[in-house]
Formats: structure tokens, sequence, C-alpha cells
């Protein structure tokens, strides 16, 4: 049991099950209102691909809601325990899809990430990127508006000729409920390296976390800059899926 669950905790019980649908997306179509879907695009498949993974050409959402659709792409996270409970978190905050970057990130199918996500793995709508730039550009040419989560100084980085043209913060976005008007990716990068540079430039806005600071507060000197990769998908997910007041039921 230690070694199938990579000696984490299994509290004595192990099920082996045959992989869940993971599809290879390549971009994000149009989202359509009057029916609620997302065309999607995916990569090619094996034969034995395709059977685990179908090769559904829409994303279903939900009918009766007052926003347009909102889906997380992860890159460069390599800890399966911080991609499990993203998952987790994505699904309780009620996000359309998780998407994630198949060459820099955890083994999707790792028992670690599978237990972390709490049963979310075999619910909400996970994808696989074989091409995590392109799928950005190609899926803000349709609608999408690309949010890449950068720390609190992302109005000065990168260089200023490809710097976005927006900074903003989780307050102004859940003010702003940007979700009333367009369908919105947010991008959630490395811990350690951040947000990789070609992904940043494909993004049209920085989102960064704002942070509490007292002035001349001693506990500010011991060098916390910055939260869990899990812990800003929360805040950031929130930010996006919190229901303005006055919003109407159905977008």
């Amino acid at each position: 049991l230690n070694k199938l669950s990579e000696n984490r905790p299994h509290n004595g019980v192990v099920l082996e099950a045959s992989p869940a649908p993971t599809p290879p997306l390549l971009s994000l179509g149009q989202f359509d209102p009057e029916t609620s879907q997302i065309p999607l695009t995916l990569a090619e498949q094996s034969v034995e691909e395709k059977a685990v993974n179908g090769a559904l050409q829409f994303l279903q959402v939900r009918k009766e809601s007052w926003r347009k659709p909102f889906v997380v792409m992860l890159d460069g996270i390599l800890d399966p325990g911080n991609v499990g409970n993203i998952i987790r978190t994505c699904h309780f905050f009620g996000a359309d899809a998780v998407v994630v970057a198949t060459n820099t990130c955890a083994n999707i199918t790792s028992p670690t990430l599978i237990k972390a996500s709490s049963g979310a793995y075999e619910t909400l709508p996970i994808y696989l990127l074989p091409q995590p730039s392109n799928f950005l550009f190609d899926s803000a040419k349709t609608g999408w508006k690309i949010y890449a989560a950068m720390p609190p100084d992302a109005s000065t980085a990168p260089s200023p000729s490809e710097r976005p043209k927006k900074a903003t913060t989780s307050f102004e976005v859940a003010t702003a409920s940007p979700l009333l008007n367009d369908p919105c990716i947010l991008v959630l990068g490395s811990e350690g390296t951040g947000l990789r540079a070609n992904l940043q430039k494909r993004s049209e806005y920085f989102v960064s976390i704002e942070r509490n600071v007292v002035e001349n507060d001693i506990s500010s000197l011991i060098g916390v800059d910055s939260v869990n990769v899990a812990v800003a998908a929360g805040i950031l997910t929130q930010a996006f899926l919190n229901k303005p007041s006055g919003a109407a039921d159905k977008v």
C-alpha cells in the first residue's frame, strides 16, 4: 500500500482504477451563450487514448449561470499535492475546467495528486496541454481573456516592451467581475521561478494578491513575501467566481 500510494497517507485503502479522461487540448473556441458550450480543438490521439478520453468536440458548462466560463491553467507546478489541491479548490469554487501543461507539471495520474484532489479529479473536466503557449494564443483569438498570476510587483516585470497592457489585483478582479463580460483563463506558474516568459507574453493581464503589510511591523522582516501556489489558486479563483451584487442569474 505504501508503494502504491508513493509513501503518502492512504488510511489502509488503495483503489486501483482505470484512468480518468484527460484529453489533449490545443485551444478553446468561442463560448456560445445560447447552448452554454465551448468548442474544443483536441490534439491527435491514439486508439487507446480515444478509448479513455473520448473525442468530444464541446465542453458543456452550466446553463443557469450569472457568468461566462472560467478555466484555470497550470504550468510548471511539479508537486503533485499542489496540483491535486488546486483541482479540489477549482471544483469547490465552481471553475469549469482545469488545463495542465503536459511537460512541465506533475504527472496527472499520480496517486498523490488524485488523493489530494479529494474526489474532484473524478468530476471536474481536466485537459492536458501539449502546447501551452499556442493554447493561450489561439484561445485569446476566440475571445478568451488571459490573466497571469504574478507577484505583487507584476507591474514592473518583465521589461516594459513585453509587459501586458494591464496589471490588476485580486481585489480589483472581485470588484470588477470580468466574467460578466468575457470568458477568462487564469494561468498559474511555478512557485520557485514563476510563470515562464513566453506565457507572460501571451497574457493580457497580470493579476496579483494584495498583501496587508503594517509599516515598521517586525513580523515583515522574516521574508515571507508570497503564499503557496494552491493557496494563491484559492484566493484568485474565489475573486473571479464571486458573484457581484445585482448580477443576473443567467448570462
